[in-house]
């Protein structure tokens, strides 16, 4: 049997050098990295990047992990929130030099690539978390310390019965720094498809 096909979206402060963690984790695991959304099995969206998530239900199983859904909170409010959990990394058992450079290579990421961005401010007024789930496998993770997803997920459970919802400890960046708990969550739900 052939390995599945993982494609990653990074979200607005992130992209391929905030992963490499998550990536090694994900190829100890069996996975196989694509750069092609057609190409892939599983897609992982973590934040923003679920704004570039298929709308019409496709056979591809989605791994959400703190997409921006909070409908009672506004953006100002969860800015701020996020602003705090960013400062208490050490909390985390973060070191300060992986902290600082995952910050320096979001703030590269935003920048560098200022018309994505752009598209991401512009896409998150109509971005509808609700309508990607409908007719889609999905396994939306919440850390517990997120400042972006609402931990009142019952009406994404009307929506869509059969998603799985699990919490994790962390805030919204943790996967990038602890990816083994996700890939290990993804594997025991999803599989491999390669031999074991």
């Amino acid at each position: 049997m052939s390995k599945l096909k993982v494609k990653i979206y990074y979200g607005v402060f992130s992209g391929e050098r905030n992963g490499p963690r998550l990536r090694k984790a994900l190829r100890r695991a069996g996975y196989e990295i694509t750069a092609q959304e057609v190409e892939a099995d599983i897609i992982i969206a973590h934040s923003a990047g679920a704004f570039w998530l298929p709308q019409a239900p496709t056979n591809q199983k989605l791994m959400i992990i703190d997409p921006v859904y909070w409908p009672s909170k506004s953006v100002k409010e969860r800015i701020r929130a996020k602003a705090k959990t960013n400062l208490k990394f050490r909390h985390y058992g973060y070191p300060l030099r992986y902290w600082l450079a995952k910050n320096l290579w979001g703030a590269y990421y935003a920048v560098r690539d200022a018309a994505r961005t752009q598209r991401i401010i512009r896409h998150a007024k109509h971005y509808d978390l609700e309508q990607i789930i409908k007719g889609h496998a999905v396994l939306l993770v919440r850390n517990i310390d997120d400042a972006w997803l609402t931990p009142n997920l019952d009406q994404l459970k009307a929506i869509n019965p059969n998603i799985i919802i699990k919490e994790m400890p962390g805030e919204h960046d943790d996967w990038f720094y602890n990816p083994q708990p996700y890939v290990d969550l993804l594997k025991s739900i999803y599989g491999t498809g390669s031999s074991e």
